[in-house]
C-alpha cells in the first residue's frame, strides 16, 4: 500500500460442498472445484476519485458426476467513483470472457461456445466508521453464449 494506491493478491478456492444432481435444473453447488487467482488494485486520488479493478482467472476442474469440464474463465470487476461526503457515487460493472472450450467425455453433448459478458451500471457506497453499505445495479450490455440479464447487488462490509 502507498498513500493513494492499494493492492492485494490472493487465491480463492471454490469447493463442491453441496450435493450436485445433474438432473436438477438448479444446483447449489457447481459440482466441481475451481481455483481462482485474484489481483485487486485501487487508486484513490487526494480529491476523492476512486479507480478500482479486481482481476480473476478461474481454473475449473472436472465435474466427476457429469464428466464435464467447464472452460477457464477471465473476469474483471471495475469501479469509477467520486467521494461526496460520506458516500462514493459512480459507475461500475464487469467483463467476463471464457478463455478455453468446455470439454465433455460424452460426444452427444453439444458445445455451446465460449461465453462473454459486459455489464455496466450505477453504484453508491456509504461509509460509516468500519462499515460500508454498497448498492449496485448492473445491466449486461453485451453477451454471447450465456443468459443475459440485470443484477441488483446490496453488500454490507464490516472490518474487524
Amino acid at each position: 500500500h502507498t498513500k493513494n494506491v492499494h493492492m492485494a493478491a490472493g487465491l480463492d478456492v471454490y469447493v463442491p460442498t453441496a450435493n450436485f444432481n445433474e438432473m436438477d435444473f438448479v444446483n447449489v453447488s457447481r459440482g466441481y472445484w475451481t481455483l481462482e487467482p485474484v489481483f485487486g488494485v485501487t487508486y484513490v486520488s487526494d480529491s476523492g476519485l476512486d479507480l478500482s479493478a479486481k482481476l480473476m482467472y478461474d481454473y475449473n476442474l472436472e465435474n466427476d458426476d457429469t464428466d464435464y469440464k467447464s472452460g477457464q474463465e477471465f473476469h474483471a470487476d471495475y469501479t469509477v467513483a467520486q467521494k461526496v461526503g460520506p458516500c462514493w457515487v459512480g459507475v461500475g460493472g464487469y467483463y467476463y470472457q471464457q478463455v478455453t472450450d468446455d470439454k465433455a467425455s460424452d460426444p452427444t453433448v453439444m458445445e455451446m461456445g465460449k461465453g462473454m459478458a459486459i455489464a455496466v451500471g450505477p453504484q453508491v457506497k456509504f461509509d460509516y466508521k468500519k462499515i460500508s453499505l454498497i448498492a449496485k445495479y448492473q445491466t449486461e450490455v453485451d453477451t454471447e453464449n450465456r443468459p443475459e440479464g440485470d443484477k441488483f447487488w446490496l453488500n454490507l462490509v464490516m472490518a474487524f
